[in-house]
């Protein structure tokens, strides 16, 4: 009872965002792929949600990373997901991408959620 509890609580707090951000599609799921996902992004690209979506698995395969679309290449994001927190500007974000954890069974889903900060208050890691 408690997972749908969780459950519920994600898709109010995240509604706005999923239902009225943009949708972007980062993987093509009809690809052979190891990850498969997509983002929404709020309308002034203040704030994002990335979901992550393990499949296809591979014995010592590669280092898999995300790139985002949509962010604004400026702006200081905080990126929290998988028990992690950074601060990245969007540009590598987009570029180089978010690196996806490793050894995990097949398909784990990984959230990241994505909100601009002030450049003035960068928390220091």
């Amino acid at each position: 009872m408690q997972a749908f509890r969780r459950m519920s609580a994600l898709y109010h707090q995240y509604y706005d965002l999923n239902f009225f951000g943009d949708y972007y599609r980062l993987t093509n799921p009809f690809e052979k792929v190891n990850l498969v996902s997509w983002a929404c992004v709020s309308k002034d690209k203040r704030e994002a949600l990335v979901t992550v979506v393990t499949v296809n698995l591979t014995v010592n395969g590669p280092q898999e990373y995300i790139k985002c679309k949509g962010l604004e290449p400026d702006r200081r994001y905080r990126l929290e997901g998988d028990g992690n927190a950074i601060v990245a500007t969007g540009m590598p974000l987009m570029h180089a991408g978010i690196p996806i954890p490793r050894e995990v069974p097949e398909y784990t889903t990984f959230l990241y959620h994505l909100t601009a900060i002030d450049s003035a208050h960068v928390p220091e890691y």
